[in-house]
């Protein structure tokens, strides 16, 4: 039984009362029919019979609607209901034309050539197409044949497959061409020069009027008229472009020569070096031939005089200048044989005054002094000359003068040898031997040159390219910098050698020689002897540990440009931690002078390419060295050095001073022994030089008035 609560009677009682005011059309059709439960019952589900799947429902026509709203519309006049609106049918909807629509336009007129260079090409397909298929029933064939024969003949078969397949991709590659400008033509476009020539050779000379002609009469958008209801295409407007206006360019030219006539201050030799040096690249350059020939510490053999003579003579009657080195004993008669065709290039200002050239320059950097002697068109150097020593070992020498014709190349077997210890030391020497009438049947004869005007630094200043005078500013700052950091400190402790050690190695891993290149730097520093490295990764930063274990200053000149990047992997990075001071450079230019400044104590350690580069800028420096006694150059590793010291030590036209100053270092114990010896040498060597140094008297010394005192 169900139990109703007398609130919810109260509702649908209240609800059938109102029934016929909520739907009176409802009320009207049921009246007396229905109870009042039913009409309540018809009046909540009324709202849910239109949501029923329009699937279900009866359809209804057009005349059926508009009977039953005339129905309506009678029921309700008396309540002023309004018509209810008349739906259209669905199919009647789609058939109503669209106010978006809009009449298409007239056709163009297709053009004639088009159909007619289609249609050619369009049957040349249609041929082909039949060959194509009979290929391919062939391959097919074959194919089947050699899968359900033996083994013995399925190379025959193969072969076959391979020779039809050539007969058949000719085909397709012909049949891609025509289909693609087949295409292109339906589509109105411009056929290219290769394509028309394709097509010609293809189709034979018959095409070849279909095809100017449609190449001539345009595409079919040009030949369209405005009574096509279509508008033409017009132009695309450029904007006129703006006149370029380059950057002013401004001049470095005062700062220069203000640096220049400043003698008074530490930039002038420094800048000066830049510019002598641009001075022999406009004026000499290729027009030039390098002639090193002997060095400072003794004369040349006077059975070579004669060769040595002649070859400079020979290098001027075929049409060059000569540039010589000045510092070498010999330089005096090479410059009486060229006189006014040759340019002397000293290390030193004094040596410039003392033998008065006809043509002489100073460049005080070693790098920049090798630089310049390789702008050369040739570099000739002899066995007796160490800056030509340097030029042999970086790769610049062209030709080895030996009118003996003994002379060994043991540098090139050197770097075969050490090529497999795989520090990056590859390839081989390639300058060769010549003698004096070879070398003047080698060198190609030209107009006599005109005579070289006297070297004028300030005139010489005002021709420099602007352009290249940030960089002279950039290497002439960079060495007063590490000039005046390198200077500030002085020895680790009171006695030891004055100027240091510097140390040259690979700045990846030096492998075997990891433990020998420590303790090298830790034995130097241990002495007191302060080291500067290249203050990078590998065996610099061995370098600098050793020498910064030991309690001695560890310098580290590192390098931000030169043209390449040693930031490269984690070895390469800089680290300071090992380092008393830490330098800037501005490349090999400023970095390798710096650490050979002062320097008394050169250790080579292995390495590749740079390392050689360092060790041919040591002998350069080695060979203008304001000293009687030459620094001392330790070569760290046997296995390594061990082919290119006994070279240098069994050359016998180079310097004793030079070979005595050469050491190989196998063992950590040695080198203290040898520093040691040295170190007597050097003291004996300056004892000497303050005995045989002439003293000014006393008296002429002169002091200045003083203006509180008034005394003399």
């Amino acid at each position: 039984m169900i139990i109703i609560k007398p609130k919810y009677l109260l509702v649908v009682a209240a609800l059938s009362l109102l029934s016929p005011v909520l739907a009176p059309e409802r009320a009207h059709a049921a009246g007396s029919k229905k109870g009042i439960c039913a009409s309540i019952f018809e009046f909540f589900a009324s709202p849910f019979k239109h949501k029923r799947n329009k699937s279900d429902q009866p359809t209804t026509t057009n005349e059926e609607l508009v009977a039953s709203t005339a129905i309506q519309s009678e029921n309700n006049s008396a309540l002023e209901q309004p018509p209810a609106k008349i739906k259209p049918d669905r199919n009647e909807r789609k058939s109503r034309p669209k106010a978006k629509d809009k009449p298409k336009t007239q056709a163009a007129t297709p053009n004639p050539a088009i159909k007619r260079l289609s249609d050619a090409i369009q049957k040349e397909i249609d041929s082909m197409q039949g060959d194509l298929n009979s290929y391919k029933e062939l391959i097919a064939e074959v194919t089947e044949k050699s899968a359900g024969s033996e083994s013995d003949s399925s190379p025959q078969s193969s072969k076959a497959v391979a020779e039809l397949t050539a007969e058949f991709t000719p085909l397709i590659a012909k049949q891609t061409l025509l289909k693609n400008a087949l295409a292109k033509i339906k589509d109105d476009r411009r056929l290219e020069h290769w394509e028309r020539a394709r097509l010609v050779e293809d189709l034979g000379a018959d095409i070849q009027t279909l095809v100017d002609e449609y190449n001539s009469a345009g595409t079919a958008s040009a030949s369209r008229t405005e009574n096509s209801g279509t508008m033409q295409k017009q132009p695309i407007k450029k904007k006129p472009s703006k006149p370029y206006k380059p950057k002013p360019i401004v001049s470095h030219q005062p700062k220069l020569l203000a640096g220049l006539e400043n003698t008074n201050g530490k930039t002038y030799p420094h800048l000066s070096d830049s510019v002598v040096k641009d001075w022999l690249s406009s004026n000499l350059g290729s027009s030039a031939v390098s002639l090193l020939i002997g060095n400072q510490y003794q004369q040349v053999q006077p059975e070579m005089e004669s060769d040595y003579l002649a070859a400079a003579q020979s290098i001027v009657e075929a049409g060059y200048y000569v540039l010589y080195d000045g510092e070498s004993q010999f330089a005096s008669k090479i410059d009486e044989v060229v006189g006014e065709y040759g340019v002397a290039l000293c290390a030193r200002p004094t040596t410039l005054n003392r033998l008065n050239f006809s043509r002489g320059v100073v460049i005080a950097n070693p790098f920049l002094r090798m630089e310049a002697f390789n702008q050369s068109e040739k570099v000739i150097i002899t066995r007796d000359s160490l800056t030509g020593l340097g030029m042999l070992v970086e790769g610049y020498a062209d030709h080895i003068l030996d009118p003996t014709g003994t002379w060994v190349n043991g540098f090139a077997k050197f770097k075969s040898d050490a090529s497999s210890y795989g520090l990056g030391l590859y390839g081989s020497s390639s300058a060769s031997t010549i003698d004096v009438l070879r070398l003047a049947n080698n060198l190609k004869s030209t107009k006599k040159p005109k005579p070289i005007e006297p070297f004028d630094l300030i005139e010489a200043a005002k021709n420099v390219n602007d352009r290249d005078i940030p960089s002279m500013f950039r290497l002439a700052n960079a060495m007063v910098e590490g000039i005046r950091l390198l200077t500030e400190v002085g020895p680790s402790t009171p006695g030891s050698i004055a100027g240091g050690a510097a140390m040259f190695g690979s700045s990846g891993n030096p492998g075997p020689f990891t433990e020998l290149t420590y303790e090298t730097a830790y034995i130097l520093g241990r002495m007191g002897i302060p080291l500067a490295t290249g203050g990078h990764g590998g065996v610099m930063r061995l370098g600098n540990q050793g020498a910064h274990d030991a309690g001695a200053h560890s310098f580290g000149i590192t390098t931000s440009g030169g043209g390449f990047n040693l930031a490269k992997e984690g070895q390469y990075n800089t680290s300071d931690k090992y380092h008393t001071r830490t330098l800037g450079s501005s490349g090999y230019n400023s970095r390798i002078p710096l650490l050979l400044y002062r320097r008394q104590i050169i250790a080579s350690a292995p390495g590749g390419g740079g390392t050689m580069r360092e060790v041919a800028v040591s002998f350069v420096s080695m060979a203008n060295h304001n000293s009687q006694q030459s620094p001392l150059f330790m070569f760290i590793g046997k296995n390594y050095y061990k082919i290119l010291y006994k070279w240098l030590k069994n050359e016998s036209s180079l310097p004793e001073i030079f070979k005595d100053s050469l050491h190989l270092v196998n063992k950590p114990s040695q080198v203290e022994s040898i520093v040691e010896d040295f170190s007597e040498k050097l003291s004996k060597t300056r004892l000497k030089m303050l005995k045989d140094k002439p003293q000014k008297p006393r008296h002429e010394k002169r002091f200045t008035t003083s203006p509180r005192s008034g005394r003399d």
